[in-house]
């Protein structure tokens, strides 16, 4: 029916969190509320880890089957207690047509759910300790999503690393795409690392050279410069395009007026949310677990995990797919 001249125009996209997400919001804004935003006592964090473990592994397990297809829709009975839900209304040519995905429950640290150690006595009723690196909670969008006749794919990333094969932050989702149904026409990488010769360039297969655009410099902060990412974005790309975004500079503060720049107020749709569809977003925010071990001083002191879940859902609200990252 669809096909790459005849793209689809996004008219509606709700999201609905699973009721897996709710449980995990609520506990986030009752820890805040009662002086633990930060969750220096880690131990009602364990607790709903273990009070939530059977839905959390389902979880897993669903976004495992699918990211070896190329569709973000479970057809499994109890998917939606444990995946939470966009209903997208687009246009396509003359017909109208309601689609529904699946994506990732917001829980836990914001990044896989087991890659936080707890200490006993919950240590023992939960698996071990996650890579802090591991993807296995994230659903990517998919070629049978409201991708389905996007005309161009791009991909562009703040905060790459160096290296095709060095870091995941750029294979990973080079090839997850490709094996989702959207091969890349553009992907376009920032990274502030001095480097020199050839060395981004290893590894990277030969048929990707056409796609593969590399820049050995900072992502500039200011949103008027032509070589920021979110302005490059608004010249690339069209509403009928798949655009996805990754932020991770290790710089809350730009970080942050970049999020604030997408979001706008929250409720009505800016350049950024009409033309991203997907975004990766490492949110360095007022978390002990993670400042004990990774993060140190770089941190948005005023954003706890309740606020940072928040800015997901917000991100979300407004269509865009959010993604937490490592």
């Amino acid at each position: 029916m669809f096909s790459e001249k005849a793209p689809c125009i996004v008219l509606e996209r709700k999201y609905t969190p699973s009721p897996l997400e709710a449980r995990w919001v609520a506990a986030a804004k009752s820890w805040k509320d009662g002086g633990n935003g930060d969750v220096k006592d880690i131990a009602p964090y364990c607790q709903l880890l273990v009070d939530t473990l059977q839905d959390i592994k389902r979880m897993l397990q669903l976004v495992d089957t699918l990211m070896k297809s190329n569709t973000t829709l479970s057809p499994e009975p109890d998917a939606d207690q444990v995946l939470s839900v966009f209903v997208t209304t687009m246009q396509c040519g003359p017909y109208q047509l309601t689609v529904k995905e699946h994506v990732e429950s917001l829980v836990a640290a914001l990044r896989h759910p087991f890659a936080i150690k707890c200490p006993a006595p919950f240590e023992s009723q939960l698996p071990p300790q996650s890579d802090m690196f591991d993807k296995g909670y994230v659903l990517l969008a998919a070629w049978a999503g409201v991708q389905q006749a996007a005309r161009n794919k791009f991909y562009l990333d703040a905060g790459s690393g160096i290296g095709y094969r060095a870091n995941s932050n750029q294979f990973w989702m080079v090839e997850n795409y490709a094996g989702r149904g959207l091969p890349l026409d553009r992907a376009i990488f920032f990274e502030a690392k001095t480097v020199s010769g050839a060395e981004p360039f290893k590894d990277v297969p030969p048929e990707l050279f056409p796609v593969f655009q590399f820049y050995n410099m900072p992502a500039p902060e200011s949103l008027a410069d032509g070589r920021n990412l979110l302005n490059m974005v608004t010249r690339l790309a069209q509403p009928v395009d798949f655009v996805s975004v990754k932020l991770d500079i290790d710089a809350p503060n730009i970080e942050d007026a970049w999020l604030k720049a997408i979001r706008g107020d929250g409720k009505t749709p800016t350049i950024y949310t009409q033309l991203i569809d997907e975004l990766f977003w490492e949110h360095h925010f007022n978390f002990s677990p993670m400042m004990t071990c990774c993060w140190g001083g770089l941190v948005d002191m005023a954003s706890h995990l309740y606020d940072s879940m928040r800015w997901f859902q917000q991100l979300r609200e407004m269509g865009v797919r959010s993604h937490y990252w490592q």
